[in-house]
């Protein structure tokens, strides 16, 4: 554990959400194309994917299949801004 609701325990993607399946997190990836997001789960632990300035890799997006899409909007929006607009609908009552 890094600091409380941050940790790393080394490893690619495919690793991490893994250790998410296992422990119960529920996974949300952001995608440009994916269902429009105007809230987030409040019922369960919820852990979000999302790319940098780059689209997900092929290998790495074989590791996401299956998993709930979501978008933010019709434009691609950089990393810490998805993290910001996450971070204020999580606070949403």
């Amino acid at each position: 554990m890094i600091t409380d609701g941050i940790s790393h325990s080394g490893g690619g993607l495919g690793q991490t959400v893994s250790e998410w399946r296992s422990s119960g997190i529920f996974t949300i990836v952001l995608d440009a194309d994916g269902e429009p997001q105007t809230a987030v789960p409040r019922n369960s632990s919820v852990g979000f994917v999302l790319s940098d300035d780059l689209p997900l890799s092929v290998s790495d997006l074989e590791h996401l299949d299956g998993m709930q899409r979501v978008s933010l909007g019709d434009s691609w929006l950089q990393g810490h801004s998805c993290i910001s607009v996450l971070h204020y609908l999580m606070d949403q009552k």
